[in-house]
């Protein structure tokens, strides 16, 4: 395993440095390639540092660094199990840091690193009495499957932790699960693309017939109006009589008799009824443009 001796700590949160990093990482790199070793490394940012830290000034970032990485490394001492250090944590720059794991292969290292995040989440930094919650978002990879050099790894870090800080942050996201994402996105791509040619095809090949059949629609619904227009002319054509009575209300329908008795036909939206009136019942009424008084007599409607 590569060796941490001759490297360089961040006097602020006791972890390695940036330059660290690539060194170890190409000792470690080497190793791996020749003995045929797994590594998994997580790159890792706190969550909403940049407001909390212009909020309540550097002071006070400064002290929620110094919390967070000695959080990661007493997350990180060494196991029961192996007495090997689990990780070695690196402030890769501001308030990102890199956790490398030697020898972990994807399901190990991000089963630590899932505990990391859980000690974070569950242990506030103290600040002047107050308490502040702390999470982070990470995104990890894994050698060979993710990369084939430790540059290459940490650039798929990276884009791993900005999809879990564009999803919701405070969790951690393998690179693995986004290739896989791509994939599926690209195969419905694809199947969208084919449905679409496939129905272009479809109108194509029956355009002329579809043509046809929109115009013996539009001809279908041309013919119902007509129909439609014919029966209101031939109801507003209808002449139908007002008779008005003397205890009040209005008959409207068809005089089939006149004289003694009326009779007319009226029409309700339910059917029809034949009424037979004395002209004794009856005030006045109104047919066509003549209007008859009491007793029948006829004489010239002025509306």
């Amino acid at each position: 395993m590569a060796e941490v001796v001759n490297l360089h700590k961040d006097s602020l949160t006791g972890c390695f440095t940036r330059d660290s990093l690539f060194r170890f990482l190409e000792t470690l790199h080497i190793e791996a390639s020749v003995k045929h070793k797994p590594y998994s490394l997580v790159l890792i940012d706190l969550d909403h540092f940049k407001e909390m830290n212009d909020k309540h000034g550097h002071a006070f970032g400064d002290e929620m660094l110094k919390y967070f990485s000695s959080t990661l490394r007493l997350s990180l001492e060494t196991d029961e199990v192996n007495n090997l250090v689990q990780g070695f944590v690196f402030r890769y720059g501001g308030d990102e840091f890199v956790i490398v794991f030697p020898d972990k292969n994807p399901e190990q290292a991000y089963k630590i690193a899932a505990n990391v995040l859980y000690n974070i989440k569950h242990r506030p930094c103290l600040y002047h009495g107050r308490r502040y919650k702390i999470s982070f978002s990470g995104g990890m990879v894994s050698f060979p499957g993710d990369g084939q050099t430790p540059e290459e790894l940490i650039e798929h870090a990276d884009k791993s932790m900005y999809c879990s800080k564009k999803t919701g942050k405070g969790k951690i996201t393998c690179y693995s699960r986004i290739k896989f994402s791509g994939l599926k996105n690209f195969i419905l791509f694809i199947l969208v693309f084919v449905v679409i040619a496939l129905l272009l095809l479809v109108f194509l090949k029956y355009k002329d017939k579809i043509h046809f059949l929109g115009k013996q629609a539009k001809a279908k619904k041309a013919d119902v109006l007509k129909q439609l227009k014919r029966q209101v002319k031939k109801i507003d054509d209808k002449n139908l009589s007002t008779v008005y009575l003397k205890k009040g209300g209005i008959l409207k329908g068809t005089i089939v008799q006149e004289g003694e008795p009326l009779i007319i036909i009226v029409e309700f939206d339910q059917g029809k009824a034949t009424l037979s009136l004395k002209q004794s019942e009856i005030s006045r009424i109104e047919k066509g443009n003549f209007t008859a008084n009491e007793g029948g007599s006829q004489k010239l409607n002025s509306k």
